[in-house]
């Protein structure tokens, strides 16, 4: 027999044995889980993985960063348009209001005349 065969019987023969006992005796097993060694190129493919995404993380953070300082910016700009707006709107009133003084002193004059 081959020897992978054999230790794969073995490891499956171990792995139904700790199984009936799990189930026995109502063993909970939390957060056990055991790491198989990987092979150096798929370690650091993902060790790359992990430094892309962690890269990508910063960058979505920083772009999350300026997003919110251009929000603030626009609030901004837009509380200022608001109180120019109320100063041109005060501005035409104030006019409205000469031109109904004078308009009213003629009609004075024009009845006292």
């Amino acid at each position: 027999m081959n020897i992978m065969v054999i230790i794969s019987s073995v490891i499956a023969n171990y792995c139904k044995h700790i199984f009936a006992v799990i189930c026995k005796y109502n063993i909970e097993i939390i957060e056990q889980i055991t790491y198989l060694p990987l092979d150096d190129k798929k370690q650091l493919d993902n060790e790359k993985q992990l430094d892309d995404n962690k890269e990508q993380l910063d960058n979505n953070e920083e772009q999350l960063d300026n997003n919110k300082e251009q929000l603030d910016n626009d609030e901004e700009q837009l509380d200022n348009n608001n109180i120019i707006n109320q100063s041109e709107i005060i501005e035409e009133i104030n006019n409205l209001l000469i031109t109904t003084e004078m308009f009213t002193i003629t009609l004075l004059k024009k009845q006292f005349e």
